[in-house]
């Protein structure tokens, strides 16, 4: 796994020449025929007479300790034809894939960050090895108050580039099976006006960029009123200020499970304090592109979460967009779907809510739509015939009022 630390990145060196070496013409040589075998009357060559015996079973060789039967099931087996494996897309990465719908979800990386004090410790350093093997992560941001920001990776997963070194961000090229994007491990400082640095560095980086940009790390700040439990009041300067950081970028929540959060002071009483200073935030391309899923994991020996992510591209087919049909609201049912899916109890932040609120709707609304609205051509013949048939009884039961209601 190769290991980047902030104070030990260096331009690489290029040679000044390069000599050109004009290799010598190729001879080849003439292929080499090789005569087919001769086949026998079961099918099979000749050539392995003396593994195959022949029993006198209609023809078929009987290979030595195996019934007739399983050597009939063989020599069919043999004949046929290779079949592709399903569900297999050519040009994709092959780590695995599992199907989600009518489009596949593949695996391309595990991304962790994590803020754990005392490397020097050989009790943390065991910690953070069982944690890596474990989750098998493929790219991992460790934060240490001295070393500041540790940047590891697996090389034969991951080309990682560092383009950018900073007092409070590593700012990286990550490049894995054709997928491209900016990777941002942060350590903000514990003053606003350091912040207020890293605040104006990100929107420099990120703010005009196409390619998608992933932010991990420790941010020293929260963004709602929620993430902090605390008796002591809450700056509000700093959370304008990260709040004015994201609206100018559009970074957003990826969304996430786990703890909400993140650190905790683990002292007693009325002086502890629980935040949500740890964060996974990306623009909106990330949701077009990938299938993220954040995870917080329990602190162990820090007073920090992990923050553990598990990237996945999205390949093949995907649905076709969402649209709402003005006829549905003919049906009074529809408004009692729509209110019981915005109900939902959502533990997330507030942009996060907001989308899980639309995706619930959007999922109760399809369901809905499926099992009252779908097929109506075929539901319209069906009325029609049943129709014809009660018109065509009540033309020879004129009285009969059962017809009729």
């Amino acid at each position: 796994m190769a290991v980047t630390r902030k104070s030990c990145v260096s331009p690489a060196s290029v040679p000044a020449s390069i000599p050109i070496v004009v290799p010598a013409p190729i001879v080849v040589p003439a292929p080499t025929v090789v005569p087919a075998p001769v086949l026998g009357d079961s099918g099979i060559p000749k050539t392995t007479e003396n593994v195959w015996k022949n029993r006198g079973h209609g023809g078929v060789k009987q290979k030595q300790g195996h019934s007739s039967d399983k050597c009939r099931k063989l020599a069919k087996k043999e004949q046929e034809p290779v079949k592709p494996k399903e569900d297999v897309i050519p040009d994709a990465p092959q780590v695995y894939m599992k199907r989600k719908g009518r489009f596949f979800l593949s695996r391309l990386m595990i991304i962790s960050t994590w803020n754990i004090r005392g490397l020097n410790d050989p009790s943390k350093q065991q910690e953070i090895r069982a944690f890596l093997l474990h989750h098998k992560v493929d790219l991992v941001g460790i934060l240490e108050t001295r070393v500041r920001i540790w940047v590891a990776w697996r090389s034969s997963r991951v080309h990682l580039e560092v383009i950018g070194v900073y007092d409070q961000l590593l700012w990286c090229l990550v490049k894995n099976n054709g997928v491209v994007f900016y990777l941002a491990v942060i350590y903000g400082l514990n003053s606003r006006e350091g912040r207020l640095r890293l605040w104006g560095l990100l929107d420099n980086l990120i703010g005009c960029s196409s390619v998608p940009c992933l932010l991990m790390g420790d941010f020293n700040v929260t963004l709602f009123d929620e993430e902090r439990v605390s008796s002591h009041d809450v700056d509000r300067a700093n959370v304008k200020d990260f709040r004015s950081c994201c609206a100018s970028t559009g970074l957003v929540d990826l969304p996430h499970t786990g703890l909400t959060f993140t650190w905790c002071n683990k002292q007693d009483g009325l002086d502890r304090t629980w935040c949500k200073l740890d964060r996974v935030m990306g623009k909106a391309a990330w949701f077009q592109n990938f299938g993220v899923t954040a995870n917080f994991l329990g602190p162990g020996t820090s007073y920090h979460s992990p923050a553990l992510l598990n990237l996945e591209s999205v390949v093949g087919k995907k649905y076709g967009s969402f649209k709402f049909l003005n006829g549905w609201l003919q049906d009074p049912q529809v408004f009692g779907v729509i209110k019981d899916s915005w109900k939902g109890d959502f533990k997330e932040t507030k942009m996060s809510q907001l989308v899980s609120k639309l995706k619930t709707v959007k999922r109760h609304l399809q369901s809905y739509y499926r099992s009252h609205f779908s097929n109506i051509s075929n539901r319209v013949i069906l009325a029609r015939e049943a129709l014809m048939q009660v018109q065509g009884e009540l033309n020879l039961h004129p009285r009969d009022d059962s017809l009729i209601e």
